[in-house]
């Protein structure tokens, strides 16, 4: 509710994760709110953790710390990722959002190790500490406050698809676990239960070294060039094949940069179509993927097909009969005869297949296809994994 008052008052208009504009002003919302609770709640926990005099409040403290430090990078990505396109960077500089997600997980990752360290010092060498039911009540109060915070990072991170808020709001749910363990350590205590201030904080410690190391995870990915997201794949089959001239879609390449989307696909259409028609179809076609889809750009390549293969109508069959008992290939497209005796297409390997297996296959499958059509001449290629 809180986020979708923020996001009426600050935004005025249905959020557009393409936009940059829309995603620096959802960022601004993130930060703010975040570095407000996180200010208030740093003081809380030093405080307590002062008064008490237990190491695993004064870890929670500085925890907080860092996410109040993880904001301003988070802040400071977004204006980066917003920054327009340039000669070096012609697709702009989007995934700059990505590389502020690994800035949160390294100091995550940091701080694990680092409050690790300290935990086993105080397992080895315990202090007691203070407890009272004010503290307690306090300690639950950081807990209610930070997971708060957390809840709206996510739903933000959903708006605009975030990787970076997404690792912020991690950031804050570990904070809130982190309060949860202090709050068993201090109520064990309260009952008489001591020396269990360095296993909360071990505990504490290792919950933030595991979530920085998973949200890092994250934002390494789509730099490295990560797989597309199939339900994004069979839109744009569905989209595409909407036009009645397109036979089939596949070769689909899907580049992001942030919010710049650029995609690349074969279109299928009958080699009959004259090449202006043929022009103008693919024309339409990506007209309607940017539409509905978001794309920045989208290029097509059309791949005329033959439909009427003369006095071998069985080739396509027979094809497909090949392709279906070689367990690494997945299917095949662009069938088309050139001439009278050149048979021409591209295979598609299972995306488990090895580099040794597709030329093991590429003989096999000439074999089978000239064990029946002889007289044919046969060319044909593998595609790459990458292309769907």
């Amino acid at each position: 509710m809180i986020t979708n008052y923020l996001l009426k008052i600050f935004l005025k208009t249905k959020p557009n994760n393409n936009d940059p504009k829309h995603r620096q002003i959802v960022a601004n919302i993130e930060v703010a709110a975040s570095m407000a609770i996180n200010i208030l709640l740093f003081f809380m926990k030093l405080g307590l953790g002062i008064v008490s005099g237990s190491f695993a409040m004064i870890s929670d403290a500085i925890h907080t710390l860092s996410d109040i430090v993880s904001s301003i990078v988070v802040w400071l990505s977004f204006i980066w990722s917003s920054k327009p396109a340039d000669e070096d960077h012609p697709f702009g500089h989007g995934r700059a959002e990505h590389v502020g997600g690994i800035m949160v997980s390294a100091l995550l990752i940091a701080i694990g190790f680092e409050f690790i360290k300290e935990s086993i010092t105080n397992i080895i060498s315990p202090e007691t500490f203070h407890v009272s039911p004010l503290i307690l009540f306090l300690i639950l109060i950081t807990i209610i406050l930070k997971e708060i915070s957390a809840q709206m990072a996510f739903k933000l991170a959903k708006v605009i698809d975030s990787k970076t808020l997404k690792a912020d709001a991690w950031h804050h749910r570990t904070d809130a676990i982190s309060s949860i363990i202090v709050l068993g350590a201090f109520a064990l205590q309260y009952l008489g239960i001591s020396g269990v201030d360095g296993w909360a904080g071990l505990i504490v410690s290792g919950f933030i070294l595991y979530t920085g190391i998973e949200t890092a995870k994250d934002s390494i990915h789509p730099l490295l060039g990560e797989a597309t997201n199939m339900e994004l794949i069979n839109k744009i089959k569905t989209i595409s094949l909407t036009n009645k001239n397109v036979r089939n879609v596949h070769d689909m390449v899907i580049h992001s940069y942030g919010h710049t989307k650029a995609c690349c696909l074969h279109t299928e259409i009958s080699e009959k179509i004259d090449i202006s028609k043929a022009h103008d179809i693919a024309e339409e076609v990506e007209e309607q993927l940017i539409k509905e889809l978001g794309f920045t750009s989208v290029t097509i390549h059309i791949d005329p097909v033959t439909s009427d293969f003369g006095k071998y109508p069985n080739i396509p069959n027979d094809i497909a009969a090949i392709v279906k008992t070689d367990n690494r290939l997945e299917s095949f497209h662009d069938l088309r005869l050139a001439g009278k005796k050149n048979i021409l297409l591209d295979l598609v390997p299972k995306k488990n297949t090895t580099d040794i297996d597709i030329e093991a296959l590429k003989i096999s499958f000439k074999k089978s296809f000239k064990k029946l059509y002889p007289e044919l001449n046969l060319s044909f290629k593998v595609e790459p994994k990458y292309h769907y």
